[in-house]
């Protein structure tokens, strides 16, 4: 059907790809398709995901992002742990903690054409940060181990162009003392959301992260449902 309708053409993307075969990641590749990885909604869905170790071996571009809310992870570091805890357990293990990594950052950077932007730590890009504190002794394990395994309460800061938006409460207080900040709890830690107006003005007029949250708790209570908690914890 895709093939019938010209689809498969560079710069395509197939999202889920559970059915496919590796002659058809080989007729993919060739094409230059690239695929986007769910494995925490492929599995709780169907009970298995895509045959990524046959899509790496024929050389096809794989990116790894969350699907929907109601089977996916709540964020791209949940499904990150998810699909670094599903590749433990198999033999050969497809992905090395760096490929993983890679699938989250450059990889799909690439396949929306914003290299010279996003994916990457080097100068002209945008800076956009994600700082984790490790929670064992580093000295056990390198950096692409660290973030395939880290979990919403080791969130250190977020950075996005460069603008601390949100993190550990004493760091956001250094490096944005006169921005409003609202607290918040995640997984047993203090967080601190940093907000500013238009255009990364900060504005008096924003609203908090309460009542923001009391907003939408008020709206969902009509459908005799609650606002989910900001991350899984204990997962």
């Amino acid at each position: 059907m895709l093939k019938g309708r010209g689809l498969l053409v560079s710069g395509v993307a197939l999202i889920h790809g559970v059915a496919l075969r590796p002659d058809n990641f080989a007729e993919m590749a060739g094409h230059g398709v690239s695929l986007i990885w769910s494995p925490r909604s492929n599995l709780e869905l169907y009970g298995s995901t895509a045959d990524v170790a046959a899509a790496k071996a024929a050389r096809v571009k794989i990116a790894l992002a969350p699907d929907w809310s109601p089977t996916g992870s709540d964020g791209l570091l949940a499904e990150l742990n998810y699909a670094a805890a599903w590749n433990h357990t198999q033999t050969p293990r497809p992905f090395t903690d760096r490929e993983l990594v890679t699938m989250a950052t450059s990889t799909p950077a690439g396949l929306i054409g914003a290299t010279d932007r996003l994916g990457a730590l080097q100068p002209g890009h945008d800076a956009d940060l994600l700082v984790i504190r490790p929670e064992t002794d580093s000295s056990k394990h390198d950096a692409y181990w660290t973030l395939t395994h880290a979990t919403a309460s080791q969130v250190t800061l977020v950075t996005v162009d460069g603008m601390a938006l949100y993190g550990d409460p004493e760091l956001g207080a250094k490096l944005a003392p006169s921005r409003p900040a609202g607290r918040i709890e995640v997984c047993g830690s203090m967080k601190a959301i940093l907000f500013t107006g238009a255009h990364g003005h900060v504005d008096a007029s924003d609203e908090t992260w309460a009542h923001t949250a009391a907003t939408l708790e008020s709206a969902l209570r009509r459908y005799g449902r609650n606002l989910a908690p900001l991350a899984e914890c204990g997962q």
